[in-house]
């Protein structure tokens, strides 16, 4: 509950602030909520808890948060695009993709346990 909450006030913040559009904000908790259900699921379900995919955990993502942070100060619009729009929408569809996978390679194992029974 904690990391939904978090993730909320980060993204509602985000959206308020005006360093990011609120539509891109509310797609990245979508997307972040997504890959919750799936994670809650996945370790509910096949008892297994993975907390990073394709190699970026929590760490990695607030590093980067971090990065941008500060060079939203000296850049705030590479390539004529707000910095936190970009990242936004690069997050939200990094996530969508690692819901789909995540979700067909579950759904493909626990067919494959349900079927050996």
């Amino acid at each position: 509950m904690v990391d939904v909450l978090g993730a909320t006030a980060l993204l509602a913040g985000y959206g308020a602030s005006g360093a990011m559009q609120p539509l891109v904000a509310a797609a990245l908790l979508v997307g972040f909520l997504m890959v919750m259900a799936e994670v809650v699921m996945a370790t509910y379900c096949l008892g297994s808890f993975h907390m990073s995919f394709w190699r970026l955990g929590p760490t990695e993502l607030r590093i980067l948060l971090m990065i941008g942070n500060v060079a939203l100060l000296w850049q705030p619009t590479p390539l004529g695009v707000p910095l936190f729009d970009l990242g936004g929408a690069i997050g939200a569809a990094g996530l969508l993709v690692t819901f789909c996978a995540t979700a067909m390679r579950h759904t493909r194992q626990l067919y494959r346990e349900e079927t050996t029974k």
